[in-house]
């Protein structure tokens, strides 16, 4: 292969793992809870880790959870395992 581009893809015969959501990128996960979070407000961790995937941690979910607060597109109410997060009004 001479002529062959720089980057080359996998194979399936090669490529022997399943895709999961483990290994889901950080924007692509807060973007789903994100989308999640407008269909279903004022949810918990669990409440979302159930819709979106139980094979994503919790702490990760956690991670973008803040990140969505710290960008100002989300809200939280309550505290610890109380909390509930839903979307700000006019976004």
């Amino acid at each position: 292969m001479d002529n062959a581009p720089e980057y080359y893809f996998l194979s399936l015969e090669n490529f022997n793992r399943k895709p999961n959501l483990k290994t889901i990128e950080p924007h692509r996960l807060r973007e789903l809870i994100y989308e999640d979070l407008k269909v279903y407000p004022n949810s918990s961790i669990s409440d979302i880790s159930q819709r979106i995937g139980t094979e994503i941690s919790r702490y990760k979910i956690r991670e973008q959870l803040k990140q969505l607060i710290e960008q100002g597109r989300i809200v939280s109410k309550g505290i610890r395992a109380s909390t509930k997060y839903a979307c700000k009004k006019g976004r």
